[in-house]
């Protein structure tokens, strides 16, 4: 079994959401699973995750971070290349369009071995 560090932070009160549920959750869901394979190829030491989701006046702000291994590439449109072996890149894409049709925004950088997505999501 591997290990990982692992932190989530949630603030805010969320009652109602202008967003579907099955739309956040995908976005969410995406962005830790690609995390997720990342620190795979991380020693395991230095294996880490962090979940930080804020929810402040209409808007719910997402940033994850996590080590990486290998360092990102990215295409014209500031999303990272897959590495996958099939290189489809399709959570991203989907993860974006859901953002920007909600009047939000995301952006990926690498510094360093720290992979950070942030987007804001209207809600």
């Amino acid at each position: 079994m591997s290990k990982c560090d692992i932190k989530v932070k949630a603030i805010g009160t969320l009652k109602i959401l202008a967003i579907d549920a099955i739309d956040l959750t995908s976005i969410i869901a995406n962005a830790i699973e690609n995390a997720d394979e990342a620190v795979r190829r991380v020693e395991e030491e230095k294996r880490s995750i962090r979940v930080t989701l804020v929810y402040d006046a209409g808007k719910l702000k997402l940033e994850v971070k996590n080590t990486c291994a290998i360092d990102t590439k990215f295409n014209d449109d500031g999303l990272p290349i897959s590495t996958k072996q099939v290189k489809s890149g399709i959570g991203t894409k989907i993860s974006k369009k859901l953002q920007k049709n909600m009047g939000g925004f995301a952006s990926f950088v690498q510094v360093n071995n720290l992979f950070i997505l942030k987007a804001v999501i209207n809600c």
